[in-house]
């Protein structure tokens, strides 16, 4: 019989092997042909499994060739984008950061000559 533990470390392991953007889809589609196969084999072993979908570097590779070049270029572009938009993302807040530190900084100096010193003397108080 196939433990719920065996199965995990197969799909990790198919995961693994799949590119970021398709690791959902893949691993959704593959834990439910696995639990289908399970149920209707309770039998059967983990090198059953295996013999039946694969070894898990190549079920991932199978998989993603079996697709249709538009819908994996689709996919994969999708990825790089949601890449893109948070490397941008992070760029902005850094040179937001970035700014404002400047300005603070050229401000603190700016104002610095409007200080006045006083000096407490035996004498009284001086102003310069």
């Amino acid at each position: 019989m196939i433990s719920q533990k065996e199965i995990k470390q197969y799909l990790n392991k198919v995961k693994k092997n799949c590119p970021y953007s398709l690791r959902r889809r893949l691993s959704a589609e593959l834990e439910s042909a696995i639990s289908d196969y399970a149920e209707e084999n309770p039998d059967k072993t983990i090198e059953d499994l295996i013999s039946r979908f694969g070894e898990a570097d190549k079920y991932a590779e199978e998989y993603i060739t079996e697709m249709s070049a538009a819908e994996r270029t689709r996919i994969l572009r999708k990825g790089k984008t949601i890449i893109t938009a948070a490397t941008i993302g992070i760029a902005v807040i850094v040179l937001i950061v970035a700014s404002t530190a400047a300005w603070i900084i050229y401000d603190d100096h700016r104002t610095d000559d409007a200080y006045t010193e006083i000096y407490v003397t035996d004498h009284g108080v001086i102003e310069r």
